[in-house]
């Protein structure tokens, strides 16, 4: 059973998450692992996560793993180009971490590897007071990212409403409220849904 503590702090989750889950609901066919690096900017600083799942499937999902959590060192992107030294520091922040990320996955790996960010609250704000601005961060960073020896997917500002809905389908899916149950006494596939779960 979980608690309402355990809603809230499901709920507090940020939008790497989803993308995480969206990462790994695709279609494997082999038992290799495989890995996948998320780049959560939020309004203080950047994370960047490594995970890591078996390409088996457990209903059409991976089973992910965090592999690794990097802070990144300097000042959140939102601040970038205002101050030449702080990008530098932070540019370099990134440069470190990424070196731990390649260390990490084996050589083989790294073409396959995909590679998001995601920005929220902080640039969110910056593209409603200069969007130019936001904007030259974005493609600095997507430059950036391209290249790397990973298969960069994309660069974006994730919108509150995203981000919301991002919250709701990680705390379901985190719940079990997505998951296909076999009943095998009767051998009948059933979905289960899970809306009474708390009572």
């Amino acid at each position: 059973r979980i608690s309402q503590k355990d809603i809230r702090d499901l709920a507090a989750i940020s939008a790497r998450d989803l993308i995480i889950i969206i990462t790994i609901i695709i279609n494997i066919s082999t038992k290799t692992t495989m890995y996948g690096i998320v780049i959560d900017s939020g309004s203080s600083r950047s994370n960047i996560y490594l995970y890591e799942w078996l390409g088996e499937k457990e209903n059409e999902t991976g089973v992910v793993m965090e592999k690794l959590n990097c802070n990144v060192s300097g000042v959140p992107i939102s601040e970038l180009k205002i101050d030449p030294k702080k990008d530098a520091q932070t540019w370099e922040g990134f440069k470190k971490c990424m070196k731990n990320v390649l260390a990490a996955i084996p050589v083989e790996k790294h073409k396959t590897t995909p590679l998001f960010l995601g920005a929220t609250a902080g640039m969110r704000l910056l593209q409603e007071k200069d969007m130019q601005r936001a904007s030259e961060i974005l493609n600095s960073l997507e430059v950036y990212l391209q290249s790397l020896p990973f298969d960069f997917q994309n660069a974006s500002i994730i919108t509150g409403q995203e981000e919301g809905l991002y919250g709701w389908i990680t705390v379901n899916y985190l719940m079990g409220n997505f998951l296909e149950v076999k009943q095998t006494k009767h051998d009948i596939n059933s979905k289960v849904c899970l809306t009474n779960f708390l009572k």
